[in-house]
This record gives C-alpha cells, sequence and structure tokens, in this order.
C-alpha cells in the first residue's frame, strides 16, 4: 500500500496518519511514483520531458491557444481553484461552500459551463474567458483520467486531487514494508462477518460484539473497511447509523478498476533504465506501472496495466467469470486456469505493451 506523506515541517491531508505510523514504529520504504513518463497517444511516442510535443492534438479540433497552455496547466488551474480552500481550511465552511455551489456537476459540466480560466491562462495564451469547448473537456480527459471519468462528479474529482497530493505542498511517497507485533497469525481468516452490534445497547462506550465465521468477538473499538456494499449486508441494526448514513451506504457508487499483472523471464523495463513511475497510453492497458521499492527492484513481475471506469469495464470483460474463483486466503477473484478469454487478454496486454515500450512483441513472448 502506498501514501503521500507530506515532507517534514509541512503540513498535509494525510499528516494524522504519518504521525500514526511513526507511534506505531511501522517501517516504510520510499515509493517512486514519478521519473521522466513515457507517453504514447495517438500514435506518437514522448517523455514527460518533451513539452512541445502535442500527441496530434490539432487533429482532435482540439484549438491552438489551450494546445499551447497544455493539459497539465489546464487541470491545475481548476483544481488548484477548487481544492486549495479545501485544503486550507480547518473548518467545515469550505466544504460547505463547495458543497453547495459545486456538487451538482460532474466534472465535464464544470468544465464546460461553470469553469473559467485563470486572468493568467487567458493572458499568456490567449484563452478565451468561457467555459472549455468539448473536444478540449475530451483531450484533457483523455491524458488525465479515465475514459468517462469526467462523466463523474467533479466532487470526486477535487478529493482524489487532494488525496493523492495533486493539490498542495509536494508529497513523498512511502510503502508499508511490515508492521511490528502484527503478525499474520492474528488474523481470523475465512470468517464472514455477519453481525457488530454493542455489547451492552445502553452504553454509549460499551465494547463492540462481532459475530465472523459463527464465532463472537469482543473488541473496544472497532473498524470497518469492508466496501460499503459489502458493509451493508452485516447486521449493523443495533448500532447508533443515522438515516442519512444508512442513505450514504446504500447509494454509494465505486468505480471500477482492474490491474493485470505479468511475470517475465527478466526485468526488461529496469534495463531500459525504467525504474519506479508509470507509462500512459490511450491503448486499452492505459496505465503501466514500474516496481520501485525494496527487493522489487529485482522483482520481473510488471503491473502491466492498471484501468478505472469505462477502460476497467472494458478490458474487465475479458477477465473470463469461469476462470474466477475465491481463494480462501483473500476472497478475491483470480484466474485459475487459462481460456479462450484469458489468451485474449494475454495477448492484448502484450500487444500494447510492445507498442508503448517500442520492442518486439515476441521477445516479450519468450
Amino acid at each position: 500500500m502506498r501514501f503521500p506523506f507530506p515532507r517534514d515541517g509541512e503540513n498535509g491531508p494525510h499528516q494524522r496518519l504519518k504521525d500514526l505510523f511513526e507511534c506505531l514504529e511501522i517501517y516504510l520504504v520510499e515509493y517512486i511514483p514519478e521519473t521522466d513518463q513515457g507517453k504514447y497517444f495517438n500514435g506518437v511516442h514522448a517523455r514527460s520531458c518533451d513539452k512541445g510535443e502535442t500527441f496530434r492534438a490539432e487533429e482532435l479540433d482540439v484549438p491552438i491557444p489551450y494546445i499551447r497552455a497544455g493539459v497539465n496547466d489546464l487541470a491545475k488551474d481548476y483544481l488548484e481553484r477548487l481544492g486549495r480552500p479545501l485544503l486550507e481550511d480547518e473548518t467545515l465552511d469550505a466544504w460547505k461552500k463547495f458543497t453547495k455551489q459545486y456538487d451538482k456537476h460532474s466534472t465535464r459540466s464544470y468544465l464546460q459551463f461553470a469553469y473559467v480560466p485563470s486572468q493568467e491562462l487567458q493572458m499568456e495564451f490567449e484563452i478565451p474567458p468561457t467555459g472549455l469547448p468539448c473536444s478540449v473537456v475530451d483531450w484533457m480527459e483523455t491524458f488525465e483520467g479515465s475514459t468517462g471519468g469526467y462523466d463523474r462528479a467533479l466532487t470526486e474529482m477535487v478529493l482524489d486531487a487532494i488525496s493523492f497530493g495533486v493539490v498542495g505542498p509536494k508529497s513523498e511517497w512511502w510503502c508499508i514494508r511490515n508492521i511490528p507485533g502484527m503478525p499474520s497469525e492474528v488474523i481470523v481468516k475465512t470468517a464472514l462477518v455477519t453481525a457488530i452490534e454493542p455489547d451492552d445497547v445502553n452504553d454509549m462506550m460499551s465494547p463492540l460484539r462481532v459475530t465472523a465465521g459463527g464465532k463472537q468477538y469482543l473488541f473496544s473499538h472497532v473498524i470497518s473497511v469492508v466496501p460499503l456494499p459489502s458493509f451493508a449486508t452485516i447486521d449493523t441494526s443495533k448500532l447508533s447509523i443515522s438515516p442519512m448514513q444508512r442513505n450514504a451506504i446504500r447509494r454509494l457508487q465505486y468505480e471500477p478498476s482492474t490491474k493485470v499483472g505479468m511475470r517475465f523471464q527478466s526485468n526488461w523495463w529496469k534495463e531500459a533504465k525504467q525504474i519506479g513511475g508509470q507509462s500512459f497510453t490511450d491503448l486499452p492497458i492505459r496505465t503501466v506501472v514500474y516496481q520501485s521499492y525494496g527487493d522489487s527492484h529485482e522483482s520481473n513481475v510488471l503491473l502491466a496495466s492498471y484501468c478505472w471506469t469505462s477502460d476497467a469495464e472494458r478490458l474487465g470483460s475479458l477477465m473470463c467469470a469461469k476462470c474466477m474463483e475465491a481463494t480462501p486466503r483473500t476472497g478475491m477473484g483470480v484466474v485459475t486456469e487459462s481460456t479462450d478469454t484469458t489468451a485474449v487478454l494475454d495477448d492484448l496486454v502484450l500487444r500494447d505493451l510492445a507498442a508503448v515500450h517500442e520492442v518486439d512483441i515476441e521477445f516479450l513472448r519468450q
């Protein structure tokens, strides 16, 4: 698990989590989220440092002033404007003002109908003081998000930007190596949680009783980390959960995502000096993530695809349900056998990897 922590002497949204990790003496290793990222869009290869590359944006009907400004500056302009007050306000005033004014918008509707580029962008790049054309919004979504990502709530986009350090002081990324005093033996496995209730319903400070795998466990404090659709199936009728909270549990929509990991005979990407960071493309695999911490420097495993929203739904359709089964250890679906569908997925991912990295696909198949 990776976390963007504020630098020493600075504050950020994950400061309390950083303090907790230090208190528990959790051993962390540095994670490298960014390098000179590789990009492959519209059949054009480039690196992040190639500032003049347009990736044929003019052929997508993107007006020249917006191309000159670039996706990064346009995205930073609206995210900083909306996210910075939320990050710096220690009360709920900024949040209430934000939700009252903008919670009705998707990212797309905000950029087209409510957003006005800053004076700096208008003067430097001659951008008009109006909402963005549809072609510009589509262009930004392709490079900054995932297919259909801008159709989701603006609130979600802004909170994501705050959580991942896009807004505010630059973060340092760290990964958990181990947790002292928390051996895996203390975890109860294959025990379905069916109920959470207070031991004494008349005492607000009462310990909580958890029913799991047919057995009951008593805890002074319980933190649930199961997805809310799963949490809704647990009997919580005796807990003090308000109607507003139960409504939120029922209504929350999750964003689909997929990951495809591949193990090769060698870490060929490291030989190309690619350690850490990611590559981005408009091909179906969308994002490639490279290992960058601890012993994983020598790993032959590559996160060959990481997708969200519509991209994940499309790639996920190749992960045939007949090939998936729940494992006792994690309850997660894993591919257990090769089928025609997974063969199609393998071929697609290898073909896209070859295109992004400009290598022979037969080399990857070996």
